[in-house]
């Protein structure tokens, strides 16, 4: 098995906590050529609706979600998983006034099970 698809390495390791996706992010920031910042192109092509569940899984550090929290509609709701549980609190307490989102570490094989707890109770 390859250390890019071993859930343990990923956790334990290479996202163990924010700082690698940072840096990968700040290396964009500083050199991307795109006319618009990643996180408001995400948001331009998520074409979120009011009264909308939204699940996001891998969800990292949360920067497009924080990073678009005021253009989302006040009725939707978001459900925001990441393997890393230092990924989540690396982000997760950074959303501002996106009080409307349910942030659990979760990993693949129990991701349906959990989905069924959030969203029926």
């Amino acid at each position: 098995m390859s250390k890019f698809t071993d859930q343990d390495y990923l956790k334990d390791d290479q996202y163990h906590s924010p700082d690698n996706l940072n840096f990968r992010i700040t290396l964009h920031e500083l050199y991307s050529t795109a006319k618009v910042p990643w996180t408001t192109w995400i948001y331009e092509h998520l074409g979120i609706a009011e009264d909308q569940n939204v699940l996001a899984v891998g969800c990292g550090n949360a920067t497009q979600w924080r990073d678009n929290t005021g253009r989302f509609p006040d009725s939707s709701r978001f459900f925001l998983m990441d393997l890393s549980i230092g990924m989540l609190r690396g982000g997760g307490g950074r959303l501002g006034k996106m009080t409307r989102a349910l942030i659990t570490s979760v990993g693949m094989p129990n991701i349906c099970l959990s989905m069924m707890c959030c969203l029926t109770a």
